[in-house]
C-alpha cells in the first residue's frame, strides 16, 4: 500500500487544515476576522421574497442603510444588534446566552437583531439550520454583499475588515452607547442592558 495521495487529496487536506487552523486561531484569540466575500444582488432579491417556514426564524438579507432604518424604528426599545457568524467559535458560544437575553428581557423593551456575517450563498445550508437548531424564532439578517463594505457603511469606525462577535447596544432613544467585540455570556450581557431597561 501506497502513502502516495493525488494531488486533489493533497489540495483536498491542505484545504481542511487550512480551515482547522483558522478556527483554532480564531478561538484562541476569541475574536474572528470577516472575510472578503461578495453576494449576488439578485440572489438577495429572490431571498427577500422568499417566506419563512412556520415557527422558523426568517433570515432576511440585509444592506447597512435596510439596518439602520430597522434599528430607528425601534426607537423607545433598548436595541442591541449582534455581528456573528457560523464559523466563528466566540459567536456560536455566547448565541444562546443572547437568546436567553432576549427571551428574559424582552416584556422590558430589550429588541436583540442578529445579523450574520456568513457568505451569503451557504444562507440555506448553513445559517438557516443553525437558526433552526438554536429554536430561534425571531427574525435574523444576512448580510446581502461583502460584509466589509457593509460594515464600514455601517459603522463609519471600521475601516475594512472587522472582527466578530461584535455586538453594537443602543439606548430606549436610539442613541448608540456601546460597542465591544469581545464575547460575553449572559451575566455579562444583563449587566450592559439592565440599566437601560
Amino acid at each position: 500500500m501506497s502513502n502516495l495521495r493525488s494531488p486533489r487529496q493533497n489540495a483536498g487536506r491542505k484545504s481542511f487544515r487550512a480551515a482547522a487552523v483558522g478556527a483554532l486561531v480564531c478561538s484562541a484569540v476569541a475574536l474572528c476576522v470577516v472575510p472578503n466575500y461578495a453576494a449576488p444582488k439578485t440572489a438577495a432579491k429572490k431571498t427577500a421574497a422568499t417566506p419563512a417556514r412556520a415557527g422558523a426564524a426568517r433570515l432576511q438579507p440585509t444592506t447597512a442603510a435596510a439596518l439602520k432604518k430597522a434599528i430607528a424604528a425601534r426607537r423607545g426599545k433598548v436595541v442591541l444588534v449582534n455581528f456573528w457568524a457560523t464559523w466563528c467559535p466566540p459567536c456560536v458560544a455566547e448565541f444562546p446566552a443572547l437568546l436567553q437575553l432576549q427571551r428574559r428581557h424582552a416584556a422590558k423593551g430589550l429588541t436583540v437583531l442578529f445579523v450574520s456575517a456568513d457568505d451569503f450563498k451557504t444562507r440555506k445550508t448553513t445559517v438557516e439550520p443553525f437558526l433552526a437548531r438554536q429554536k430561534m424564532t425571531s427574525p435574523s439578517w444576512i448580510i446581502a454583499g461583502n460584509p466589509s463594505t457593509f460594515g464600514s457603511q455601517f459603522d463609519p469606525q471600521l475601516k475594512g475588515s472587522f472582527g466578530l462577535p461584535r455586538t453594537y447596544l443602543y439606548n430606549r432613544r436610539g442613541k448608540l452607547v456601546k460597542v465591544f467585540s469581545e464575547p460575553k455570556d449572559l451575566a455579562g450581557f444583563e449587566k450592559l442592558v439592565k440599566p437601560l431597561l
